[in-house]
């Protein structure tokens, strides 16, 4: 009976959730993409990679070619066509079964020991194993739900709802993401991803239960990764984390004085840890603590009784620790520390004749017991006592300072490390925040967001293999096109920038080797008829390089991602943009009206561009050449002409407008956008290398 009841429980609450993710999945997002939109990478898009990079050396002239490779052709294409299958398929079973024939594929290339065919093997595996996770998640679900049936009242309709979600909620969402041809058309698809995750996640809070747990990271592991990976290697950290652990000084503990040396640096390690980075400092010290009340200690003892009636004893400890200091930054708790010691505990004591007492130590000098065997025999009993007090004694001091220490650090740290697994650096956040350490370097990933975004997105493809290995120094391994999204989408919610409706751009000639900032004035919420003004004043110079445009705020964020060449897309929507009309189109002509001023209204746009680093790589970068390689408009996009009043403009007809777009188009992809790195400082470290964007963003 208890079953049936957590039975119900689970199923009626996932229902709640579930049903709210039917609806939002469904929505669309914006107008459809241009029939000429950035192709987006098919999501297998490194294993075709891989063989092309295998079968392309065969088709060089002069190539020596295996007698194997027909075989390994004939292979190859039928997993892409595999591949290409699966991508098309549209209901649970088909994708079970071609993910059945691709694993057997994967089967076979594993028992080949041919290293170019490792090389598509491991590709292979990583693009298959979270797919056949998530495929396990799903059916372990639904069988369990169906075999659960008429278990209790309603959990014949909860069960319904399961299996709706995952086979027409989260199914249709995979299959479009899997068919999608466009940047665009993968954007909305991995939009509906999130939403339906997000009404997943939900019904988790409310109530974890395994399976739907499971299905959740099993979707994770796909489509919503850390967009952001950071690796700082041992010498980069060593200046930040590497510190003395002793300070000199007097120590006051239990009526007890010790005066404390420090002594030299002993070591700094990086530890393996994936709970936090963890490193240890260790120190060597050398600590001498009298110890004042040893007379008392030997009067107290039966023992010592006699020999304190004949001697004055005094005695100091000294010890020489190695003291070593782990700490493991977490990501929610902050720093946590823990010492350990190494001691090498010693004693010195000194016997002062009593006076009056002559006759009796003379009498023990008869039987061989002088003052040096005393004090030798008073040695050996205390030494033990005296050494568990030192390491006691440590150990106090240090449960007492620690929690000091931890307390003074973690009050930094928590102005960044914000609790809930989050960073926090001014507006911006990385959430999902994972720290870790191996002996070789510190990794810190998270998705980067924006206090504004709660639920940011994720990468929706894993890190490629040739970022895999970490460089030396910092390397920073971002999903540009998540990680834009996000800040853009944050910064446009910014109070300052909140109620900016345009802004405009003006270019003006500057003087060699100055500053490409020096030549642009940005101004805010500016009017038409100053725009004009400022039109005119750019004629007057005479100078293409002289220009000024004015940009509308577009009602919803930019979003960004990568085609298949490998190129950023910028994706806007309700795009607006009024330029300087050419020369003599005041006076009217083949652009239609009299006109000052064209305005380009396009309901959707894409700009793709490329970038690569100035310089032939042996020194640090100092400059980004960035070049818009195209811009795509919307079929249905217009172009205004307007002459000195903005409330009355006249719409051009489509071969006119046809022609304006491509004039406008041949414009942005002629002019050099030139982006300076020596602005970018970060103390202590130089940039020293920029990579190409990989396909996978």
């Amino acid at each position: 009976m208890r079953r049936r009841i957590g039975l119900q429980r689970v199923l009626a609450i996932g229902a709640i959730g579930i049903g709210m993710g039917v609806t939002s999945s469904l929505l669309a997002d914006g107008p459809p993409p241009p029939p000429n939109a950035a192709k987006a990478p098919a999501s297998y898009y490194a294993v075709t990679q891989a063989i092309a990079d295998v079968t392309e050396p065969w088709d060089q002239a002069g190539a020596t070619v295996p007698v194997e490779a027909p075989g390994w052709r004939a292979f190859f294409d039928a997993l892409k066509a595999e591949l290409d299958q699966y991508s098309t398929v549209k209901t649970d079973r088909e994708r079970l079964l071609s993910l059945g024939r691709i694993h057997r594929m994967d089967t076979a290339l594993a028992g080949v020991a041919w290293a170019p065919s490792i090389k598509v093997q491991t590709a292979l595996g990583e693009w298959l194993a979270p797919r056949v996770k998530l495929a396990w998640a799903e059916r372990r679900l639904i069988d369990f739900v169906e075999n659960h049936r008429g278990d209790s009242p309603g959990s014949t309709e909860h069960a319904l709802q399961w299996k709706r979600f995952v086979d027409d909620d989260l199914g249709t969402a995979l299959a479009a993401y899997e068919a999608a041809k466009t940047v665009q058309a993968r954007r909305v698809a991995l939009k509906t991803l999130n939403r339906v995750l997000g009404s997943l996640k939900k019904t988790n809070q409310s109530l974890a239960w395994p399976l739907s747990t499971e299905l959740q990271a099993a979707v994770d592991s796909l489509y919503d990764l850390p967009n952001f990976d950071v690796s700082a290697d041992v010498a980069s950290v060593t200046p930040f984390l590497s510190n003395n652990v002793v300070v000199s000084g007097p120590i006051y503990r239990d009526g007890y004085v010790s005066e404390v040396t420090a002594g030299p640096k002993t070591g700094f390690a990086l530890v393996p840890s994936d709970e936090g980075i963890a490193f240890s400092n260790s120190q060597l010290a050398s600590t001498v603590t009298p110890i004042t009340d040893f007379q008392q200690q030997l009067q107290s003892d039966r023992r010592g009784q006699k020999l304190a009636k004949l001697y004055y004893f005094t005695a100091a400890s000294f010890d020489q620790p190695n003291l070593t200091i782990t700490a493991i930054i977490r990501p929610s708790t902050g720093l946590s520390l823990y010492p350990s010691y190494a001691h090498s505990v010693s004693a010195a004591f000194n016997a002062l004749p009593i006076e009056g007492k002559g006759l009796g130590r003379a009498v023990l000098a008869v039987i061989g017991l002088n003052r040096e065997k005393l004090t030798q025999k008073v040695h050996d009993q205390a030494i033990p006592k005296i050494a568990s007090g030192v390491v006691q004694g440590a150990n106090e001091e240090s449960a007492a300072r620690i929690p000091v220490a931890e307390a003074e650090q973690n009050a930094k740290l928590r102005k960044v490390l914000i609790g809930n697994n989050t960073a926090a650096i001014k507006d911006f956040r990385i959430t999902d925040l994972s720290l870790r350490s191996r002996p070789t370097n510190a990794l810190v990933s998270g998705k980067v967001g924006h206090v504004t975004v709660p639920e940011p997105m994720g990468a929706d493809a894993p890190k490629p293999s040739s970022l895999a290995t970490p460089s030396s120094g910092v390397s920073a391994d971002v999903h540009l096109g998540s990680a834009l999204s996000n800040a853009v989408a944050g910064l446009l919610q910014n109070a300052e920038i909140r109620d900016v409706t345009n802004v405009m751009i003006a270019t003006k000639a500057v003087e060699p080797g100055a500053s490409p900032k020096d030549g642009i004035t940005i101004g805010k919420n500016v009017d038409f008829a100053n725009f004009l003004k400022v039109i005119e004043e750019a004629r007057a110079a005479n100078n293409p390089k002289v220009t000024a445009l004015r940009l509308k705020r577009p009602p919803t964020a930019p979003e960004f991602g990568t085609d298949a060449r490998g190129f950023l897309v910028i994706m806007v929507l309700d795009f607006q943009l009024d330029v300087p009309a050419p020369p003599g189109a005041e006076n009217g002509g083949i652009l239609g009206a009299k006109a000052r001023v064209l305005r380009f209204l396009v309901p959707s746009a894409e700009f793709i561009l490329s970038y690569k680093v100035a310089g032939d790589g042996t020194k640090p970068p100092t400059e980004l050449d960035v070049k818009v390689e195209d811009f795509v408009h919307s079929t249905n996009s217009k172009v205004q002409t307007i002459f000195d009043d903005e409330t009355e403009p006249t719409t051009m007809g489509p071969f006119q407008a046809n022609i304006a777009l491509l004039g406008f188009k041949n414009k942005l992809t002629q002019v050099p956008i030139k982006l300076p790195l020596t602005s970018v400082e970060i103390p202590g470290f130089d940039l020293t290398k920029i990579s190409p964007l990989d396909s996978s963003g």
